[in-house]
């Protein structure tokens, strides 16, 4: 029978986690907890590699895909546009095409188009211009442009109003070349209606060679 004193001592040890079963290796607790804490390190050291790996591979692919087409920076040569000489400048004998004439500023007047019909309104800074021209492009407004425009009748319940400029080019012979629409377009309606109005007019003045006019049109709901 053990004394009081062994006794005391097998409690202690107990408490403390130190006690053994008969025939247990002393010191058999304290290895298996140290093999548990390295068996957890090499873990979240196996765990640390992977992560770092991973991020490693993904920046390396996004590095990679944005660099793939960019030879400035990864390649010697790169693709340049060389434009001869003579496609800058016409050859001799042929005319460059003027820049787009404003009907507006040239005639220092704007064109309204209304549900009641269009009229023109004054507009200062005009353009100089020789007098045969325009007195040529005033004719055409006054006898030609405006009794062609019309609000458009499937504008009216909607109330649209706004700016749409025509864009027309015409041979020396005064044939409608072509004919377009400034964009932004402000709404399909407007801007189809405007086109197909400015069709209509087939007598341009004719001139020494191709010319382009823009024609600002401002639709009024009232």
């Amino acid at each position: 029978m053990s004394t009081p004193a062994e006794r005391y001592r097998q409690r202690a040890a107990a408490a403390r986690g130190l006690a053994r079963a008969p025939g247990e290796a002393p010191f058999a607790s304290f290895f298996e907890r140290q093999e548990d804490r390295t068996r957890r390190a090499r873990t979240k050291r196996r765990v640390l590699v992977i992560s770092v790996a991973a991020h490693v591979l993904l920046l390396g692919g996004l590095a990679l895909s944005s660099a793939w087409n960019v030879d400035e920076l990864f390649g010697r040569r790169v693709a340049v546009s060389v434009v001869p000489a003579e496609a800058a400048h016409p050859p001799a004998g042929q005319v460059k095409a003027p820049a787009r004439l404003n009907l507006a500023r040239a005639l220092g007047a704007r064109v309204v188009v209304t549900p009641q019909g269009a009229h023109r309104e004054a507009r200062p800074g005009v353009e100089p211009l020789d007098p045969d021209t325009r007195a040529r492009l005033d004719a055409l407004v006054q006898s030609s442009l405006l009794p062609a425009l019309t609000y458009p009748e499937l504008a009216r319940p909607l109330r649209l109003q706004g700016a749409v400029t025509v864009l027309v080019d015409v041979d020396a012979q005064g044939t409608v070349t072509g004919l377009g629409v400034k964009e932004p377009c402000i709404h399909p309606l407007l801007c189809d209606a405007a086109k197909a109005q400015v069709a209509a007019v087939t007598d341009w003045p004719p001139g020494a060679g191709p010319r382009s006019f823009a024609i600002p049109l401002e639709f009024k709901d009232r």
